[in-house]
């Protein structure tokens, strides 16, 4: 199943106006691949807020109650969906981090440590992140995403949803 939504009101900082998303189910397993467009959202600087997308692509297991995603934070001109590396929130949290002028690699280490792709989940909620600490309980097929992509960040921006009578 496909959804599209636009023209959203926006009153708030990071607020949404437009996404599209991709669910599939087979089985016991649900996919979703998706983007949400947020036309001023600040993460770091409050005084410089940008037109982001919240790009991303995930896989839940019903039965096992387990989850692994992977979040990218791409600017909503980006015209790619090739997101999830360069602009996985790791990347954009440290580089938006360092542009606020903090330096001390150990404590932007310690605020980065679960912003780490994927991130996995299971019933009581985030377990952990990053490949390397991929919980026993997922098997390396079900954490492999790399089939999935989201949609390119500026078609979500542009996106109207029309409606003919």
């Amino acid at each position: 199943m496909a959804v599209s939504i636009s023209g959203l009101n926006i009153e708030n900082n990071g607020d949404i106006n437009a996404m599209k998303m991709f669910v599939g189910k087979n089985g016991d397993v649900v996919e979703i691949m998706g983007n949400s467009n947020h036309p001023d959202v600040a993460i770091i600087d409050e005084q410089n807020p940008i037109s982001r997308n919240y790009a991303f692509v995930g896989r839940g297991d019903e039965v096992a109650d387990l989850g692994v995603v992977k979040l990218a934070l791409p600017p909503s001109d980006v015209d790619t969906d090739d997101v999830l590396v360069d602009y996985s929130v790791y990347a954009v949290l440290d580089a938006e981090i360092k542009a606020a002028g903090y330096n001390d690699q150990a404590v932007i280490d310690d605020i980065l440590r679960d912003a780490l792709s994927p991130a996995y989940f299971n019933a009581a909620g985030f377990i952990a992140s990053g490949e390397e600490n991929k919980p026993a309980s997922f098997s390396d097929e079900f954490v492999d995403l790399s089939g999935m992509k989201p949609f390119v960040p500026v078609a979500v921006r542009d996106l109207e949803v029309t409606f003919i009578k």
